[in-house]
């Protein structure tokens, strides 16, 4: 598939019409079976509206991440575990439906490829691409795991989402659950999956309020949300020079006269946005 749209498109045109709940798209040179089996599966979901430098930082800070010590274990991968990285896209977004008007899909999913490329490239990490049409997290997990029942695996992996500090949040909002209490919502899910994310600057809250935040979860003070949850949610110091990098930032940057645009995405991402003319208007 790599980077040709037109592919991208009949793949996600297959997708939709086979009424399928998760697919993973793009494998490039799978792991020969009979190696280890995956324990770890880090995934990356988001609108990838464009895919920039903060997604490529998320997922090299969990690949060094050794979740057992709770630790950052840099500058190598911290290969204690079988790890492996998905990049996954949502067709139904709980609370992105207009951002999804900016690039097509097909597009999407393009620059998609070109990330899982580079990271399999210069991290040898086994990468690969799917879609979903579950805009929720739990529903999402069942059917990750789902796919791994069907392929006969002998190990469910544990699920890890990497996740912008935003979508943290987003989680544990009870407005997403309703008449449903959080720990009614999530509790299988918190037992299948972990959330792993950064610190950054321009959220909502400050880097000083989102350590606040996952400690008051820590110490049993957000409501709604169990204390023994804490051990599942992994926060680590976001890196300087992605701190302020952003999707809709890029897009706005896209049409102005500078290439500075250029410098927060991949270079083969920044070349397929201006091969295709993404972003103009």
């Amino acid at each position: 598939m790599n980077r040709d749209p037109k592919i991208c498109a009949r793949a996600l045109c297959d997708f939709l019409t086979s009424g399928s709940q998760f697919r993973v798209i793009y494998l490039p040179n799978p792991t020969p079976s009979g190696l280890l089996p995956t324990t770890r599966l880090c995934i990356l979901d988001s609108s990838f509206n464009p895919p920039h430098n903060a997604h490529l930082s998320l997922v090299v800070r969990a690949l060094q991440y050794n979740f057992d010590a709770r630790a950052v274990s840099t500058p190598h991968l911290h290969n204690s575990e079988q790890k492996r990285l998905m990049i996954m896209l949502s067709v139904n977004n709980a609370d992105k439906t207009a951002a999804f008007t900016a690039a097509a899909f097909e597009h999407r999913i393009a620059m998609m490829c070109l990330l899982a490329d580079q990271i399999r490239s210069e991290y040898a990490i086994e990468t690969s691409v799917g879609l979903t049409t579950h805009a929720k997290f739990v529903d999402k997990s069942q059917a990750i795991i789902s796919h791994f029942t069907d392929l006969g695996s002998p190990v469910i992996p544990t699920l890890t989402f990497l996740a912008g500090f935003d979508t943290l949040i987003r989680i544990f909002n009870p407005k997403y659950y309703a008449p449903s209490t959080v720990e009614q919502a999530l509790g299988t899910f918190m037992q299948q999956a972990e959330l792993f994310t950064l610190t950054r600057d321009k959220e909502r809250l400050s880097i000083p309020q989102q350590w606040e935040y996952v400690k008051s979860i820590q110490e049993g003070k957000l409501e709604g949300v169990p204390q023994e949850w804490y051990k599942r949610i992994f926060l680590v110091d976001g890196l300087q020079e992605s701190i302020d990098t952003s999707s809709s930032g890029i897009r706005k940057l896209v049409p102005s006269a500078t290439d500075d645009w250029k410098l927060q995405l991949p270079q083969s991402i920044a070349k397929y946005i201006q091969e295709h003319g993404l972003y103009k208007d």
